[in-house]
Order: structure tokens, then sequence, then C-alpha cells
């Protein structure tokens, strides 16, 4: 199954021609026009300085006048094709940079469903070539096609100029020209053929790499000698790709060879019309200058043909680009509109799901309603299903069946966005953004209330750590930017995602994934404790294993096996004594021991 239709070449050609501007295009017919002419000048020159050199008489003076002349035509129009090559390659960057950030919008806008899933990801791959460097796909298309008017204009002048002495000359080399083209396409359709393969061992292979080299991995490879397992993994996808590359290597070496003679087939021929039939005919200048001509000529049809084969080559890509850019892969399209400022309630109605491509469905028929200003605590065992609820509830992905409610009204007719707006959300995997402290909190970079984010860092706890930087909330996060970015802990970064969440002015829902996964046990407490004060009377939503969330909760759901299987409040659930009291004793022992460990160990260093 595909999940991007490439665009077709109508379409791709229409897409790529619209940002051109008509400044590009007058830069182009100038570069042409001056570009194609010195190639001319260089064999007429040729000729008219051998002709002159040859003369009985001959006048040094007059030499040197002809070389000038034709090395001051020749500077004047390389400036001119250089000038106006340097001023229009700024702009062609910028059309691929647009349409980077056309397919970067599209991969951060579309259904959570298709950015986890792998197939998709090598079939992305494709559409990431086209755009991202300056030599390859949208760009590299655009400078190859702005040069190829000079090489197209040259070429055919040089063609009339040696149409004068055999027209089968021209013939030949150009039917030489079309072979090699024809062997060439098809050394790029076989790599084409097998993009996704050759992406897959390649996303993999950098995988590896960013695994080895990633610091956040560095102590775990470390104390647990992770080294030859890595190695011995990576040793393999090499020797995978080295498959790939050698059978390519093969079909490129067989056509290679092919327009290899072909080349040497039309340059023989073409020398051997001009030296049986110019020798007795030309004179010696003008035998230099068609000889050169020749030369010439052959050269820039071979450039021509290898600029051809490279756009063809390209283009596969571009029309992968230009098809996903087309595609839609937002599966919501409502436009109604929800209006803030009401305590919502949400319900799920019989619903099923599973994942894409996979046969196991995380749950089914499951049904249950959180009222208004309620705080319900969902809890179970890991893979019990609590952070799929979050992402259908939230719309990342849509139930297999069933329907989930809010205010009694089917989800689906909310927009995106007002549903996004509704929820406050902190996820169980965290990681700030390479942005400063009042952008991840706000989430924004345009009209911020630094107030509001102060007041969200005072909210949770974590104020006092952000006021002892130097530029306050201002500080940059993360060095893979900046050099001088801030790295919070675990816990610091879990409390700076709960602050975002509560800067949001339209939340009507707190959802609480794990808030407190990275926190000591009197943070976490502290936390929970405060949490009444900080939802204001939202509806909330925690999920968590660690059940330290449920004591100030209205209702607890217990999860395993994709079901319900107790409901009700703390007290209730432990006087049931079923699975939750049997988690929650068995934890509380922990707590408790935690708890006699650090008193103890606070006594001995007093």
């Amino acid at each position: 199954m595909r999940y991007i239709q490439a665009a077709s070449k109508k379409k791709t050609i229409q897409r790529m021609v619209e940002p051109i501007t008509k400044e590009i295009w007058w830069s182009m017919i100038l570069h042409g026009i001056s570009g194609g002419l010195i190639p001319v000048l260089s064999v007429f020159s040729m000729e008219w300085i051998t002709s002159r050199i040859l003369k009985s008489n001959v006048e040094i003076g007059e030499v040197i006048k002809i070389i000038a002349l034709v090395s001051l035509g020749g500077f004047c129009l390389e400036i001119i094709k250089t000038q106006t090559e340097r001023r229009t390659y700024n702009k062609i960057n910028l059309i691929r940079m647009n349409f980077l950030k056309k397919l970067m919008h599209k991969t951060m806008t579309m259904d959570l469903k298709y950015y986890e899933n792998p197939e998709f990801a090598d079939e992305m791959e494709s559409c990431i070539i086209a755009v991202q460097s300056n030599t390859n796909g949208i760009e590299g298309i655009y400078h190859m096609v702005y040069l190829l008017g000079a090489k197209l204009l040259g070429a055919i002048l040089l063609a009339i100029i040696l149409a004068r002495i055999n027209f089968w000359i021209v013939v030949v080399i150009f039917l030489s020209v079309l072979f090699t083209f024809w062997t060439l396409t098809k050394i790029s359709d076989a790599r084409y053929q097998r993009k996704e393969e050759l992406n897959q061992a390649e996303r993999r292979n950098f995988g590896y790499g960013h695994l080895t080299t990633d610091f956040s991995y560095g102590k775990d490879i470390r104390i647990y000698n992770f080294q030859d397992r890595f190695l011995q993994s990576y040793e393999n996808e090499i020797q995978n790709l080295e498959g790939i590359y050698r059978d390519l290597f093969l079909i490129e070496r067989r056509f290679s060879l092919l327009s290899i003679l072909g080349l040497v087939f039309a340059d023989l021929f073409a020398y051997y019309i001009l030296t049986t039939n110019g020798m007795l005919t030309f004179q010696v200048s003008e035998f230099v200058m068609y000889l050169t001509a020749t030369s010439i000529f052959s050269l820039m049809m071979n450039e021509i043909t290898e600029d051809f084969a490279n756009v063809h080559r390209e283009f596969a890509y571009c029309k992968d680009t230009i098809g996903f850019l087309d595609m839609n892969f937002i599966t919501d399209e409502s436009d109604k509109s929800y209006a803030p400022g009401t305590p919502i309630s949400v319900e799920f109605e019989h619903v099923s799901f599973k994942y894409p491509n996979s046969k196991k469905y995380v749950f089914e028929d499951l049904s249950f309603k959180i009222e208004p200003s309620e705080k319900l605590a969902l809890v179970g065992v890991n893979g019990a299903g609590k952070t799929t609820i979050v992402k259908l509830l939230t719309g990342l992905y849509r139930p297999t069946s069933g329907r989930i409610l809010i205010n009694d009204i089917d989800y689906t007719q909310f927009s995106i966005e007002d549903l996004h707006e509704l929820f406050g959300v902190v996820f169980q995997d965290i990681e700030p953004l390479a942005v400063t402290i009042k952008e991840n909190v706000a989430a924004s970079s345009k009209d911020i209330d630094g107030k509001r984010v102060e007041m969200a860092l005072r909210q949770v706890g974590l104020w006092d750590k952000i006021s002892q930087y130097e530029k306050g909330i201002d500080q940059m996060l993360l060095k893979i930017i900046n050099e001088d970015g801030a790295v919070l802990s675990g816990g610091e970064n879990q409390k700076l995602m709960i602050a975002r969440a509560l800067y949001r002015k339209g939340t009507q829902m707190m959802i609480m994934d794990e808030p407190t996964a990275a926190l000591d046990a009197l943070a976490e407490e502290k936390i929970y404790r405060e949490f009444d004060q900080i939802m204001q009377g939202k509806t909330s939503l925690f999920i968590s294993h660690r059940l330290a969330s449920t004591l100030f909760c209205d209702r607890i759901l217990l999860l395993d096996g994709g079901k319900v299987l107790e409901e009700g409040t703390h007290d209730e659930l432990l006087n049931y004594d079923g699975l939750y009291a049997h988690m929650f004793k068995t934890q509380g022992k922990y707590y408790q021991e935690v708890e006699k460990n650090e008193k103890q160990a606070s006594v001995e260093s007093i």
C-alpha cells in the first residue's frame, strides 16, 4: 500500500513554474544569450587569429589587436553570464526554502497516524530529498535548467557552423547524445525504483548513528556495554546498504559502458569526416575553426545530455514532493466551532481502537463518561491503553468504531484547532523545544504574556529555578542550537510542560499523562496537593500507574486488558479489595520505605 501518490508531470511542472518571477525569467534569457555566445566567439577567434598568424607578412600588432578584442568580448560576456547567475542563485534558493516550509507545515499538521508509521516515513524520504539541498531535487532542477539555456544556444549555433561541412556530423553526435540520455535514464530509473528500500536502509543506518552520538544514551551504552551490540547491528545495516549500492553500481557500470562507446563512436565519426573532407577543401585556419567547433560541440552535447538526465532523475523526486503537498493527510475537515468558557463533559461511547496496520485492538467497546468539572483518575499497569485514550480524546487518532462525545456532541464535528484548544495536555514523553523558556510555556513566539508565564511557572514550583537565570524567561533551552542553552532535569521538564498546559487561556480540560513520572515522591505529593488550586474547576483527567494521583480525584477508573475493570472513589475501591487495592497497598509500602529512608538520612546528616 502506497500512502503518497506522485503528481503528474504536467502538475509538477506547473507547480515548479509558478514561483518563477519575471526577474528570474529575464535573468535566464540574458544568461542564456551571453553564455551561448561565448563558445561561438571562441570558435571564430581561433579562425581569426590562425589566419593572421599564417600570413606571410604577419603583423604582430594586428594579431595582438584581435586577441585583445576577442578577450574583451569574452570578458564582457563572461561578466554578464556570471553576474546574472550569482544574482539569481539566492532567489532560486529561496524558492526551494518555500517548498521546504510547505513540506514542514504539512508534516507537522498531518494526522499522527501517518507521522508514527515507519512505512510512511520511508515514502516521505523521497519527498525530503527534493528539498534538502542546493544541488538536488527542486533547486537542482532550477539551477540545471537555468544553465541549460546557454548550453542549448551555444550547441545550436555550433551545429549550424558544423552543418556547413557535413550535416551528418551533427546527426551522428545528436543520435549518440540520445543514446547516452537513454542509458543515463535507465540508471536513474533503476535507482528510483529501489528508492523505498534504499530510504529504509539509510534511515536505519542514520538511526544507529544517532543512537551512538546522542549524549542521552551515553550512560547506558557505557555502563551496560552496549557498544558491541550496537556496532554489530550497525555492521549488519551497513552490509545491507552496501548490497543495495552494489546492485545499483552493476546497473550503472553496464549502461555507462554503452554510453561511453556511443560517445567515442560519434567523436571518431566527426573527426573522420573533418579530416578526410576538410584537409582537401579548407584552409588551415578554417580547419582549426571546425576542429575546435567539433570538439566544443561534442563536449557541450555531452553536458546537455547529463543535465537532461539529471533533471529526469531529480524530477521523479519532485513529483513525489508535489504529490505529497497536494494530498490531504488530515482526517478531520470539520469547521464547527466550540464556544469556550463552559466546563465540558467527555464520553467514550462503545469505542474500539486498533493502530493502523495492526490486527490487535488496544481496547474494544470501551465506555465511560467524565462529568463537567470532575477530576477523573485513569489507572492501570503499563500497556493498558491509557496513553492511547489521550491520543483519541485529543483527536490525534480517531476511533476504529464508536464515538467520543464532548458535551453530548460527536467531537468529529469540531474543527481540529478548536478541539486542541479545549485541552491542556502533559504527555508522558516530554521534550522541551530549543527555544526560550517563555516560548516553551506559551507554545508561541508572538503575543506572549510574561506575567502569565511567570504565574504558570510559580504554580508548578519552577519559578525559583528560572529566576536564577540571567535572562530569566528569555533563557534559551537545550544546546542543539545555542551553546549557552540551559538543560533542565527530567522533573523540571515535566513541571515546564505542566506550566505550558496551565498557560493556555481556552483550556477547558486538563489531561495529565504520567505528569509526575520524573518527580521524586515528595515533589509528586506537593504537585498533587496544589492541583486543586491549579485546575480552577476545570474538567481533569489524570493518567498514571503510580496511584498518588488518585487520592484527590473524584472518581477512579482501573483499566486492564483494554476494559474498565474497576470503577469508584479511592475509598470504595479500597473496600472492594480488588486489583486497585492490591496495587495501592503495594505502592504504599514502597513510598513508606522511601519516606523512612529519607527521614533516616536526614537524621544521620544532623
